[in-house]
């Protein structure tokens, strides 16, 4: 008996011990695998419509193309207005533009078109990065790390991702850089010509074929606050043209006042007295169209905008992939089409694809810093009739 009861207990301790073993195995195991092995951090969020170079983030003004031939091209994403300061992206379609990540850290091999290039030029128009994926080539180096993926077409909407991006400058420095587009482009070498196309709709005014700033009737062009002739990197009331120096809001708007009765408005005095210009057109000076074509283009005003309205079809559609409206008159059977190219409020796109927002040359009349526009989503082309004078709408120029 006294036997049987060793054996037992003999038994009883190898398990326990086994039993210990076998947690301390686990134990050390799950250790290792959390110290050993660290998961890799995620990849940061791409802002939108941006361009991030050494963790300063620069919004995408416009975005350009040209067409090199042979299924090759050359992608422009410009941070000033000026077109200095860009990312360019060179790039055989049949190769890269697949929707597949490219690894910019490796040279490619030899193949019949254009190898990717990837080059940052900053304000003064100055390279400081270019990277090159020729296999033979060894005067431009490739990134440290960073994948590209670009997907659609120039032609219509294209999408562009550039992610983290790790390179070494023309300074001898490392860089930083990532990008983020999605949208349409304008064809380099259009330019103002292809704008100044019009189209006769037996109105009183001939309608552009192309927004300003556009190649083409689906490219959504350049963003305008009302009163100001250039595209920008921020649309606020502090970076407004027409704001009071050190202002930074609706009542210190300098020009085009009329008595509104905000009476705490600069345009009233200290006893309530209109003191404004009583402007409610925009002069030549002020306006986009007449500033980047030249008369007799100019911007249209709300009544022929309300003209185009009420003696037009509007059909939402999709044009070279971009949704808007075709706009065809009532009159003569002819249409213009009016991309939903969304509006900037600071460095942000917003609504593209889902709304249009064009600014007229008129001041609403109810209140000084709002400006006549026409707005419109797939449901209706009516919808309101003013908007703040400081966000980025599209411009549709008029001429006789």
């Amino acid at each position: 008996m006294k036997r049987n009861n060793f054996f037992a207990k003999a038994a009883g301790r190898t398990l326990a011990l086994a039993a210990t073993v076998m947690m301390m195995s686990a134990a050390f195991t799950a250790c290792s695998s959390d110290n050993d092995e660290p998961k890799p951090d995620p990849k940061p969020e791409l802002k939108a419509q941006t361009v991030t170079i050494d963790g300063k983030e620069k919004p995408i003004l416009k975005a350009e193309y040209k067409d090199e031939g042979d299924g090759d091209y050359s992608l422009y994403l410009n941070l000033s207005a000026d077109g200095k300061e860009k990312v360019e992206i060179q790039l055989n379609k049949a190769q890269h533009i697949t929707g597949s990540p490219i690894d910019l850290t490796k040279k490619e091999k030899k193949h019949g078109g254009w190898y990717w290039v990837v080059e940052y030029y900053k304000s003064d128009g100055t390279s400081l990065i270019k990277t090159y994926a020729a296999p033979d080539d060894s005067d431009f180096p490739v990134f440290t790390t960073g994948t590209l993926t670009v997907s659609g077409s120039p032609e219509g909407t294209i999408n562009i991702k550039l992610e983290n991006g790790r390179v070494k400058g023309k300074d001898g420095k490392e860089h930083t850089l990532t990008a983020n587009y999605s949208g349409t482009m304008t064809e380099i070498g259009g330019g103002g010509g292809s704008t100044e196309e019009y189209v006769d709709l037996g109105l009183s005014v001939k309608w552009a074929k192309c927004n300003l700033g556009a190649s083409k009737p689906s490219d959504y062009g350049s963003y305008y606050a009302w009163g100001e002739t250039e595209p920008k990197a921020e649309y606020t009331w502090a970076t407004y043209k027409w704001m009071q120096a050190g202002q930074s809001d609706e009542m210190h708007i300098t020009k085009y006042t009329i008595a509104d009765g905000q009476t705490e408005g600069i345009w009233y005095d200290a006893g309530g007295t209109f003191i404004g210009d009583n402007k409610t057109t925009l002069e030549a000076a002020d306006d986009a169209a007449i500033a980047n074509l030249g008369s007799p283009w100019r911007m249209p005003s709300f009544y022929e905008i309300q003209e185009l309205r009420d003696n037009c079809t509007w059909t939402w559609t999709t044009q070279n992939g971009v949704k808007g409206y075709e706009v065809k008159s009532k009159k003569n059977g002819n249409s213009i089409f009016l991309p939903a190219a969304g509006y900037r409020k600071g460095s942000v796109l917003n609504n593209a694809g889902s709304w249009g927002y064009f600014r007229s040359r008129s001041l609403y009349i109810g209140y000084n810093d709002y400006a006549c526009n026409l707005n419109f989503d797939s449901d209706r082309h009516d919808k309101y009739n003013y908007s703040r004078r400081y966000l980025g709408f599209s411009v549709r120029p008029v001429r006789p």
